[in-house]
């Protein structure tokens, strides 16, 4: 039989094939900051990877599920850390023409601490990792080298992290002994053209031998609508601030920062690896 797949126009040959070739894992990504090569707004660009064993991920799921009957009574309601923010802090600024923001109005004002509580418990006692690529923005000399290193490789900085990313759960992968293992990169749509040099690169990367190791590995980028609601991608979004916080003043007193310590990626010592600089 001819072992090749076909996903989104790429032809993936001598790929793991059939569910018996699964890997245990599930990876999402959503990023925060911008890509504008200056410091004068945003200070890093990162992509932020949750790392799920898939029986976590289910129960995850399915506690996510629970928290939105709780508090919205039904499970369309989409979490999304900039919405909690306004809803906390400014409220004003939410509109009720657009469903999530109109459900968390209907909220009422002593509501609002106990779901942020509930969401932060819920990331502290789920078991999952995150890996974090960051493009730091905040000196002149860093902007010159991450200026250099796209101009070299004529990509974007969303791409040149996402390469290096990729390349990461490669390694996370080989030390779970699942390299040879088909594993999904779950993303979120944020453009046809975009999406479009997102898979191309993943392919170049994870297919055609353009990694650290020249050697192809089959991790396959499956990127998807918000409209589906994906409960990793959602987790993915709640983090990824909070990550880029954790980087930039990493000794700051606060409780999140201390649950997202524990989630950071380590290696076999115990030593965190998952922030990677760019």
């Amino acid at each position: 039989m001819n072992n090749q797949i076909e996903e989104n126009g790429y032809y993936y040959k001598n790929q793991p094939r059939g569910i018996r070739n699964f890997s245990d894992y599930i990876f999402f990504c959503d990023e925060s900051g911008d890509q504008g090569l200056n410091n004068k707004g945003n200070k890093i660009f990162l992509l932020n990877f949750c790392i799920f064993n898939k029986d976590d991920y289910l129960e995850f799921s399915k506690n996510l599920k629970a928290l939105k009957l709780k508090y919205f009574n039904d499970d369309v309601f989409v979490f999304h850390d900039s919405e909690l923010t306004k809803r906390r802090y400014h409220k004003e600024k939410l509109k009720r023409n657009k469903n999530t923001e109109e459900a968390l109005l209907s909220l009422e004002d002593e509501d609002v601490p106990c779901l942020l509580e509930d969401i932060e418990k819920l990331i502290d006692t789920t078991p999952f990792k995150i890996l974090a690529v960051v493009g730091d923005k905040r000196t002149n000399e860093n902007l010159s080298h991450i200026d250099a290193i796209l101009k070299q490789s004529k990509r974007s900085l969303y791409q040149e992290c996402l390469k290096k990313g990729l390349e990461a759960l490669h390694r996370f992968l080989c030390g779970c002994n699942m390299e040879t293992s088909s594993t999904h990169l779950v993303m979120e749509e944020i453009g046809n053209n975009e999406s479009e040099k997102w898979r191309a690169l993943a392919y170049e990367v994870s297919i055609n031998n353009s990694n650290e190791l020249s050697l192809p590995f089959p991790i396959h980028l499956k990127i998807i609508k918000k409209e589906l609601n994906n409960e990793g991608l959602q987790l993915a979004d709640l983090t990824a601030k909070n990550v880029g916080q954790l980087f930039l003043d990493p000794n700051e007193p606060n409780r999140t920062f201390e649950i997202l310590n524990r989630k950071l990626l380590k290696d076999s010592n115990g030593k965190s690896i998952g922030l990677l600089e760019f």
